[in-house]
């Protein structure tokens, strides 16, 4: 009845655990240092207190500030994954250092009322401004991965102080927001202010600085068709302006804008972006043109902003995507900055420049051309592309370097998983970067300079069958000591020895030599000094590479010219998890490549004959050509015994001719053979301790009746010879001719044929074309070749 205002002091545990209603402490002011828990309906602090201690409240809950005198102090927090609502009267925040906090659980409903105070308010959970009250903390924080929602009907009046936004604040509604002097809003790095709606920020001229708008995070507007407008402020942008639909309107001031230039910050336009001043003549931002309505206007006459650009400044980067193309009435265009086109034209009535240190990524399906009307840049007046400049194709499908691409470049990149062409011979003088698709020489010369490195990933490399890529480096002694990958091009060598002026060329069309293929990578290592060099080289190479070959058999082979067939097996160590294989000791360097070290029958076995004299079997063999062969087993065993590999025995060992491209002659008799029908094997051993076997020919000891194949006879002929030869036994046989692919060109014999008998069988090469061919015969298991020749 007129006396003073009951007071309650909680410094323990203040409890609402029953009841679904409102408890309501509308005569009493509370004073919190303790605990208060809401665990039940809500608890509505109707008369203010100073609250310094911490609210928890339950989920489904609600703590309520309804009047005026609510002090909330350091140290105070609001837990829980309730609600808290301020819905009237005054909320004042005072602590300084920390000040208060709501939990990243709890939504903090701001309805009515105002906030106010010179403390400190975080939030890290969910803040939502409906009030058409006013906020003038001095500090209020949305935490990152917090949000700030401003919605409603009702404006909204940001009245004084700083709101720094580390979440994501979302302005919906029709409400428009009003700023006071001096107040300050940051978008901090990695924040996002998104506008869904087409309201409008106003000063509301109450005396002193008007609102300033740090952008340092993403401002967007991404729901409205029609303007949002940033009326009588201060904007900054250090961070990303995104307009995915309708129009920004910066009509206060813009301080990114002064003197015809744009500076700092990324402007991604889907939609239009005006502010008030002048034309854009030079770009030190990053402006970004996405789709075929993306705009920049001026205020004064919504006229285009652009329609006299005429630098790209050094920091500038100006990028067209989606159907974008872009015109300027400038009568020199000079790009000194980043240039991304993608697809699109650029155009203009003048001259264009891509300045020394530029960078200009094509996407083009004909690259950049010196006039015309195809390519990316189509500029009437005339273009010049700076030998110092950086290109990087960056298409989506196949795509040519085009005419526009000067001989020499500072850095070249390949981005296209489509491949790209190379149109003339070039020279690199910083780095070739393959880091998505392929470059095809296409018969050119990619020439890399005194410094330059080649920069290749899994599955990109420099490819085709004609071109090459080289560079020519000079090596003092010591200079290579440690190993060096020569301009990145894959040969790494390692010597003490001082090359002197060395040039390395690679090329990629496949080599090959006997029954080995190389892969697709061939080099030729040309140094002054070459020989006496103990050098060490590891050859890389890329899987896309090495074709049908086993990669952990991939050896090095060695060339003095390149050619087909004078590849020499060196050996080397495979390292499959780095993609190389190494070899030491290298007295001189010509031709290498890898291959096959492992493929079946590296040796060219063309005949293997046996014959019986005085109870002695002679075996007689020929090769054609020979690679690493170090040796031939002379294996043995019986027709009665069972064939598996167990019986037969190693009655002999013939030592082999090394390398050979030519024909080389082997015997060996068997002075003790065993009675009845033996079978008779070689195992070709390579010096790297493979092998593989011959085909089985059988002898009967004790039957003078013999398995003969002779040489034809003429040989070379033209166009008939003759070929005899004697069977073992009664039986089914065939004679076939082979060409050296081993395919059959023709039957001669298929039939039953008597042993103990001379069989002549004339042959007409006249439907053939010169050149190797081999004859096999074929009778109860046994078979014979021999290779003739049939010159026109």
């Amino acid at each position: 009845g007129g006396g003073a205002n009951v007071t309650l002091n909680n410094a323990g545990t203040f409890r609402k655990s029953a009841g679904t209603g409102t408890s309501n402490f509308s005569g009493a002011i509370f004073n919190n240092t303790g605990t208060v828990e809401v665990q039940s309906g809500t608890l509505s602090l109707g008369l203010g207190g100073t609250h310094t201690g911490s609210f928890s409240i339950s989920s489904g809950k609600t703590l309520n500030f309804s009047v005026e005198g609510h002090s909330v102090g350091e140290g105070a927090t609001f837990t829980g994954s309730g609600t808290f609502t301020v819905t009237g009267g005054g909320v004042n925040f005072t602590g300084t250092t920390n000040g208060a906090s709501i939990s990243s659980a709890t939504t903090f409903n701001f309805s009515g009322g105002t906030l106010s105070g010179s403390g400190k308010l975080t939030v890290n959970g969910t803040m939502n401004w409906t009030s058409s009250g006013y906020i003038s903390t001095s500090s209020i924080t949305i935490s990152s991965g917090a949000n700030l929602n401003i919605t409603g009907s009702s404006n909204k009046s940001f009245r004084f102080g700083r709101i720094n936004n580390n979440g994501t604040t979302t302005w919906t509604g029709t409400g428009n927001l009003y700023c006071g002097a001096y107040a300050v809003f940051d978008n901090l790095s990695g924040a996002t202010f998104d506008v869904q709606n087409d309201g409008t920020v106003y000063y509301d001229n109450g005396g002193g600085d008007p609102l300033t708008f740090n952008n340092a995070g993403t401002f967007k507007k991404s729901t409205g068709t029609g303007t949002t407008t940033l009326s009588g402020i201060i904007f900054n942008n250090t961070g990303t302006i995104q307009i995915d639909l309708g129009t920004v309107n910066i009509s206060g001031t813009f301080n990114n804008f002064s003197s015809n230039t744009l500076t700092n910050g990324t402007y991604n336009i889907f939609g239009t972006l005006k502010f008030n001043d002048a034309n854009i003549l030079t770009n030190n931002a990053t402006i970004i043109l996405d789709g075929a309505s993306a705009q920049i206007l001026n205020n004064s006459g919504n006229v285009n902003a652009l329609a006299n650009f005429a630098t790209n400044g050094s920091s500038g980067n100006f990028t067209l995507k989606n159907g974008r193309d872009f015109s300027t009435n400038a009568s020199t265009f000079t790009n000194n900055g980043t240039l991304d086109l993608g697809t699109n034209i650029f155009s203009g009535i003048g001259n264009f420049t891509n300045a020394s240190g530029s960078s200009l990524l094509i996407g083009s399906a004909d690259g950049i051309t010196s006039s015309g009307s195809s390519g990316n840049i189509q500029s009437s007046g005339t273009r010049t592309f700076s030998t110092g400049a950086n290109y990087t194709y960056k298409g989506t499908s196949a795509q040519v370097t085009g005419n526009g691409l000067p001989s020499t470049v500072n850095n070249l990149t390949i981005n296209n998983s489509g491949d790209v062409t190379l149109s003339n011979d070039v020279t690199i003088n910083g780095t070739l970067t393959l880091s998505n698709g392929d470059l095809s020489l296409n018969g050119k010369t990619c020439n890399l300079g005194a410094s330059a490195n080649l920069s290749e990933t899994s599955g990109n490399t420099v490819k085709g069958t004609t071109g090459k890529i080289t560079t020519t480096r000079t090596f003092n002694a010591g200079d290579l000591s440690a190993g060096v990958n020569i301009a990145g091009l894959g040969a790494k060598i390692t010597t003490t020895t001082g090359l002197g002026e060395t040039v390395i060329e690679r090329t990629h069309n496949q080599a090959t030599g006997g029954s080995n293929n190389g892969i697709n990578r061939i080099f030729k290592i040309s140094p002054t000094t070459n020989s006496g060099l103990n050098a060490t080289l590891e050859i890389y190479y890329d899987e896309s590479e090495i074709g049908s070959i086993s990669e952990s058999n991939l050896r090095l082979f060695k060339s003095s010219d390149g050619s087909n067939g004078s590849w020499t097996l060196m050996n080397g160590t495979v390292d499959t998890d780095n993609n190389k294989v190494t070899l030491s000791g290298i007295d001189g360097f010509s031709y290498w490549t890898l291959g096959d070290g492992n493929n079946p029958l590296p040796v060219e076995l063309t005949s293997f004959t046996a014959s019986i004299s005085e109870n002695n079997v002679i075996l007689n063999w020929q090769t054609a050509t020979e690679v690493n062969n170090y040796a031939f087993d002379v294996e043995r065993a019986s027709t009665s015994l069972s064939t598996q590999s167990s019986n037969w025995q190693k009655i002999g060992f013939v030592k082999g001719n090394g390398n050979s491209n030519s024909p080389k002659h082997y015997s060996f008799i068997d002075q003790n053979p065993i009675g009845g029908k033996l079978k008779y094997r070689l195992k070709q051993i390579d010096s790297d301790g493979s092998f593989s076997y011959s085909n089985e020919i059988v002898v009967d000891v004790n039957i003078p009746k013999v398995f003969v194949l002779e040489q034809n006879y003429p040989n070379p002929f033209n166009p008939t010879t003759t070929i005899t030869f004697t069977l073992e036994q009664d039986g089914l046989t065939t004679l076939k001719i082979y060409d050296l692919l081993g395919r059959e060109v023709k039957t001669l014999v298929n039939e039953e044929l008597k042993a103990g008998q001379i069989h002549r069988v004339n042959f007409d090469g006249s439907g053939l074309a010169s050149g190797v061919y081999f004859y096999k015969l074929e009778s109860k298991n046994k078979s014979m070749i021999k290779k003739f020749v049939l010159m026109k």
